[in-house]
């Protein structure tokens, strides 16, 4: 099969057109990074009010509320993907990078519950 010699106007057309094409298939809009940021805030401040304060007993485990953050973030992502009409292999990438990143936080926490250390886990996370 031959190749086709197109002229440098063409090419850079061409260019042009893909670089835009592209720039229009991507879309984010942040809430995601600011919704975790603000939830570990909320968290460690109440693990660390819980920890030091003998009059403040938190019925609950402050990190409970990341259960909440996880529907939220589905909510989020499920929102942002009728936005985004293309899937790049750097896109691939990140989602298995983040899916690691999860497992390895789940492991690290069931291991910490199960040695009884509490919140000493949290530096190791």
């Amino acid at each position: 099969m031959e190749e086709k010699e197109i002229s440098h106007e063409e090419s850079l057309r061409l260019i042009h057109e893909m670089i835009g094409s592209a720039k229009s298939n991507y879309y984010e809009s942040g809430l995601g990074a600011l919704l975790w940021g603000f939830t570990n805030v909320i968290c460690f401040t109440l693990a660390y009010i819980d920890a030091v304060s003998p009059n403040f007993n938190f019925p609950i485990s402050p990190f409970f509320l990341i259960v909440i953050t996880f529907g939220l973030q589905y909510y989020l992502d499920k929102k942002e993907r009728k936005n985004k009409t293309a899937t790049t292999y750097i896109d691939s990438f990140i989602g298995y990078a983040w899916l690691a990143f999860a497992i390895s936080v789940f492991i690290i926490t069931i291991g910490g519950a199960f040695a009884h250390i509490g919140y000493i886990v949290l530096p190791v996370l």
